[in-house]
């Protein structure tokens, strides 16, 4: 794994850890337990509940995902910590000693992993490590290209990373931007997976694209999952031929709307004739994003850490009132921009590969020598 990318992952757990009182909070249920007190067993469960559930590891990439496996802390953070604790609870549920000595198992093993990643962070600050995060309004979207889907085969690697610098060009012209060929900012071992900086209207195109298809793929799965019963039941196969039909017109009308939305929000002022150019190969780009994420390519984009503004943390006066507000205004604007892209993200982690080939029935976007291109 790459090494600074495992040092951000360490430093956000750590802080996590802190921030949340996460020990205390797994304590005070352990001791309810202990002295057998329902009402107090129900209120801190809740409040661990509430904590975990809502912690931003839920909402970390896929590529940190694996990296959180690899080191085995998984089990330790956010929901897949609260399905340990509930996986215990409901194991020995009338067994309050062995109850507790196997929730105090797992906190001790928990509490030796954040030694362990503690130790790490200090190590990599003696050093010299850095951690690889942006700042600002720099985006960086992922690309995790999975052996069984390249073959790892230097042909295959390169049309796809081919195809993403068209994907990235063709979203800077439209949206204003300089035309650039795309520079790999950061290349993660273990499997395929190639990283690249890019402006907040960027990642904002491909957080929509992304949002939109992975909803569009969850609804699909529903409506094959209707015919598939109708089938069953024995409905005359014309109704699920309909059905089909229906299937595949869901998907070019969204895939259509989706191209619709990107123009309309980021376009920029372009002669009439180029942007309908543009509109064309956006539409092949997106066709080629929705048979990717089929194959099992995930595509993540992380914003930029950032806190909320000094000016904002100072007492209001009349004389900084516009600029409070000012300042006000950007912060909230790209906290909704980093809530997009976290979105867009976490429902690709959920579909990826899942294997249903809802995308199969598109007719192009599969590759770049057959699709209408800039």
């Amino acid at each position: 794994m790459e090494v600074t990318k495992l040092n951000n992952l360490i430093w956000n757990l750590v802080s996590e850890n802190t921030e949340l009182n996460y020990p205390t909070l797994i304590t005070n249920l352990i001791n309810s337990i202990s002295q057998n007190q329902p009402p107090q067993i129900e209120n801190h469960l809740k409040k661990l509940q509430a904590v975990l559930l809502g912690s931003k590891i839920n909402y970390i990439s896929f590529s940190d995902t694996k990296i959180l496996t690899e080191i085995e802390g998984n089990e330790y953070f956010g929901i897949e910590a609260f399905q340990r604790i509930s996986d215990i609870l409901n194991g020995t549920p009338f067994n309050n000693a062995l109850t507790v000595q196997k929730l105090q198992e797992y906190n001790k093993k928990r509490t030796e992993f954040i030694t362990q990643i503690t130790q790490l962070k200090s190590n990599f600050e003696k050093l010299n490590i850095k951690a690889h995060y942006y700042e600002d309004d720099i985006y960086e979207v992922g690309l995790i290209m999975p052996e069984e889907v390249t073959g790892n085969t230097i042909v295959s690697i390169n049309k796809n990373l081919h195809r993403w610098d068209q994907i990235f060009k063709t979203l800077k012209e439209l949206t204003g931007g300089e035309i650039e060929d795309t520079k790999i900012t950061l290349v993660n071992n273990g499997s395929l997976e190639y990283f690249f900086e890019n402006a907040p209207q960027i990642a904002l195109c491909i957080s929509v694209t992304i949002e939109r298809l992975a909803t569009l793929y969850k609804r699909i799965i529903e409506i094959r999952a209707a015919r598939l019963k109708l089938v069953e039941l024995g409905a005359p196969k014309s109704e699920a031929n309909t059905i089909e039909k229906h299937e595949r017109s869901e998907i070019e009308k969204e895939i259509k709307e989706i191209v619709n939305q990107v123009v309309k929000e980021y376009s920029a002022k372009i002669e009439t004739g180029r942007k309908n150019e543009l509109k064309n190969a956006l539409t092949s780009h997106v066709k080629y994003i929705a048979k990717s994420l089929d194959k099992g390519i995930s595509v993540e984009i992380t914003p930029p850490e950032i806190s909320e503004p000094e000016i904002l943390r100072t007492e209001a006066t009349e004389e900084n009132k516009q600029e409070k507000e000012k300042a006000k205004k950007i912060h909230k604007e790209r906290l909704a921009r980093i809530e997009l892209t976290n979105k867009s993200t976490a429902l690709v982690k959920e579909i990826v590969k899942t294997g249903n080939d809802v995308f199969k029935y598109l007719t192009n976007g599969d590759n770049g020598e057959d699709d209408n291109e800039e």
